[in-house]
């Protein structure tokens, strides 16, 4: 085998500040005539916005980066990355000469998870807005590809916090205020651990896609006479539910994740149905109390919010879920949860991620009622709107040209990358995105129960699960918000008042840890204690206290 010959430092001779080159497989990394002059030129015309993250590419010996520092506005954090161990290894020996360690953080191609969390913790800072990639050597045309993913990831790391600061913005109040009142509520509930591996019949997860009406057909006689028997644990996604109830299918459970009172309207028919339903915290609260059977609660960390960190310390939440954004890719990774073992098959139908010109959704779904119900001499019964509205286009399904969406493209890509690799997750749809999981149909034979899941439900009919720690953190959030309030009306009046600390350091305390008051607002990513901001806490503070009810 061929040895690869290290770098090595060569002196030009041309007695300037930055007087080396690096050769490296032959090749300079640095001109021999004036090593730093392309990178300083580099950083003298580039422009630096605030809120830029400078990542560096094959730094070697680091040039340029005392200038690079200088020039930077606030909110600028350097970061350096090298795919050659060989180089990796002299970049860090040189970013320890110049005594900059603790200026940037250098990366290896061996340290992408630890890439990976830093850039996600940068983004969650709320400081940052975009990318800016520098080449630092000649060392980046060694591996081209591998720099311009890793820039693009970040760029995409960086895209979907503020994406998702959007959605915060918009429904962030609404989400906190719900985990409040479904943390509160009567309906009697357990967590998704406690239902975890309890289910050894096979499962079949049902979106509310047109592929629903193709497994569920008339022609399918068999299967469906097998589903009636109960062969299957059926696992409804919230739009689903109707549809399945209207041709007589047992569903076994629901998943819901819908925070707004619209989708009550896919609960239409179903009162004291009795029905199981995983209800994320998030969801909207009055959806227990129509179908009254048991609930199963699940959080989804929606973000990065200190009082989610406080339910899980208190062992009111016992784990989260990452935000999916779809009900179908929710539903699909409980049923993993469900099933006993690996060996257990979950088939997917009805997540589709696309849709046929004039169809959206499967008959009797909440989309079709709707469409029916509204059908006039002018008002079509086809939704062809969704076939040409913005961002919709023509696609390769599995069985031909389907219409889907940028946003249905994401939510495809994420199933795939998150379930590509489970065991025995089968794909039973005629039509729809391509999914990277197995292919096939389903299997009659039935082996297996549900026992292990009904007792545990039945648990959840004696008691509420945590009962006394959900009232004594309500209590305790309680008390908080209602001193703060006082401090701010009153200041060193108040009678509430902590005179062994400064009023301010008092209500930061009180108030900073509570970010369900403030993460919704625009610039809700950081607490602060200007005055106009306060004044907005305190609005606030008025309103969750309406949805305490312990006490």
């Amino acid at each position: 085998m061929q040895q690869i010959e290290g770098p090595r430092i060569l002196d030009t001779g041309a007695g300037l500040s930055y007087s080396k080159t690096v050769e490296y497989k032959t090749r300079l990394l640095y001109s021999k005539y004036n090593p730093a002059k392309s990178i300083l030129s580099l950083i003298e015309r580039s422009e630096f916005l605030p809120g830029t993250l400078i990542i560096l590419k094959s730094p070697c010996l680091f040039y340029g980066l005392a200038e690079l520092i200088q020039k930077l506005p606030e909110h600028c954090p350097i970061i350096a990355v090298e795919y050659e161990a060989e180089l990796f290894s002299l970049a860090k020996t040189s970013l320890s000469e110049i005594n900059l360690e603790e200026s940037i953080q250098l990366f290896s191609s061996n340290d992408l998870n630890s890439l990976d969390s830093y850039l996600r913790k940068t983004a969650d800072s709320g400081d940052i807005k975009r990318v800016m990639p520098l080449d630092f050597s000649g060392g980046v045309q060694f591996n081209p590809e591998f720099y311009n993913t890793v820039c693009f990831a970040a760029q995409e790391i960086i895209s979907s916090f503020w994406k998702n600061r959007i959605t915060i913005v918009k429904m962030g109040r609404l989400f906190s205020k719900n985990i409040f009142c479904n943390l509160q509520s009567t309906s009697p509930s357990l967590t998704l651990g406690y239902v975890s591996r309890t289910v050894s019949k096979p499962i079949i997860v049902c979106g509310a896609g047109e592929s629903l009406d193709s497994t569920f057909s008339d022609e399918n006689k068999e299967f469906i006479r097998n589903v009636k028997a109960g062969k299957f644990f059926i696992l409804a996604v919230d739009a689903a539910l109707s549809s399945l109830m209207d041709r007589g299918i047992p569903v076994d459970a629901v998943v819901v994740m819908e925070s707004q009172s619209a989708i009550q309207n896919a609960f239409i028919g179903t009162k004291d149905s009795r029905i199981p339903l995983f209800a994320d915290l998030c969801s909207r609260p009055q959806l227990p109390s129509i179908l009254n059977g048991p609930v199963i609660h699940y959080a989804t960390r929606y973000a990065s919010a200190r009082y989610l960190d406080d339910l899980k310390a208190n062992s009111i939440i016992d784990s989260f879920i990452p935000p999916l954004g779809s009900v179908g890719l929710t539903a699909t990774l409980i049923a993993l949860y469900l099933r006993k073992n690996t060996s257990v098959r979950v088939y997917v139908t009805g997540l589709d991620f696309s849709w046929s010109m004039g169809l959206t959704h499967a008959k009797g779904t909440p989309a079709h009622k709707r469409r029916l119900f509204c059908h006039t001499k002018t008002n079509m019964l086809g939704a062809y709107d969704a076939a040409f509205g913005n961002g919709s286009s023509f696609v390769q399904g599995k069985a031909g040209s389907v219409i889907s969406s940028s946003i249905m493209g994401v939510y495809a890509a994420t199933f795939n990358s998150m379930f590509a690799r489970e065991e025995n997750l089968i794909d039973i749809r005629e039509d729809g995105l391509p999914l990277d999981i197995q292919e096939g149909s389903i299997e009659a034979e039935c082996s297996g129960d549900i026992r292990d899941f009904i007792s545990a439900l039945k648990e959840s009919e004696d008691r509420r699960k945590n009962d006394d720690k959900i009232k004594a953190w309500i209590q305790n959030e309680k008390n908080v918000l209602i001193t703060a309030r006082d401090l701010l009306i009153n200041g060193e009046k108040s009678e509430l008042r902590d005179t062994k600390i400064d009023l301010n350091d008092q209500l930061e305390g009180l108030l900073a840890p509570r970010d369900y008051l403030y993460l919704h607002f625009p610039d809700g990513t950081h607490f602060s204690m200007e005055a106009q901001f306060l004044k907005r806490v305190r609005a606030e503070i008025d309103y969750f206290l309406k949805w305490i009810r312990y006490f």
